[in-house]
């Protein structure tokens, strides 16, 4: 059952007080359960896996002038922006609703990021796709294709490890992403 919330007047004094202490830093009675949690995570990994498959799509457009595969990662664009409007929602109704605090609270504003992150990734497959269409039936030099490849695989390498660490929770892993950007840039 939620508490509702104080009216007490903003003082000095009020505003220097300690948060009530959670020693165990469990579950609150009224913060998220662990299903709910474990949603959202599922929630970024379907919405990573449609980014993968987006971003795979676009760039086999490009490469072999696919216009119909780039009009459909165009369309499925929508999606993507769609889920990620649905998982801030949920995100922040947790939040308003349950009050999480510590690593739960850290977790659903981990995913609000992920979600924003994924969004961007699928715009920028939008982008190829739309460039694909734009250049027609004009070819890429043979050394672009070459490049076009190598650099496609490094970004859904690094994609598919970014949510891996996401889901798995490792920092090791995820380091490991950033140290690796490089490459990508």
């Amino acid at each position: 059952m939620m508490q509702p919330i104080t009216t007490e007047p903003i003082t000095t004094e009020n505003m220097t007080k300690s948060p009530p202490e959670n020693p165990t830093n469990s579950i609150q009675p009224d913060g998220p359960d662990t299903d709910t949690l474990t949603e959202l995570t599922r929630q970024i990994s379907e919405m990573g896996g449609m980014v993968e498959h987006a971003l795979a799509d676009a760039t086999s457009a490009l490469m072999t002038l696919d216009h119909g595969l780039a009009a459909q990662v165009v369309t499925a664009d929508r999606l993507v922006d769609d889920m990620q409007r649905q998982i801030d929602d949920t995100a922040v109704t947790i939040i308003a609703r349950l009050r999480p605090q510590g690593s739960q609270l850290r977790h659903i504003i981990s995913v609000i990021h992920v979600a924003t992150d994924l969004e961007r990734v699928g715009d920028m497959a939008k982008n190829i796709a739309r460039r694909t269409l734009e250049i027609g039936e004009r070819r890429p030099s043979t050394a672009l294709y070459g490049g076009l490849r190598h650099i496609s695989g490094l970004a859904l390498a690094q994609v598919n490890r970014a949510l891996d660490a996401f889901a798995r929770r490792d920092l090791d892993m995820a380091a490991e992403v950033c140290r690796r950007d490089d490459e990508v840039d």
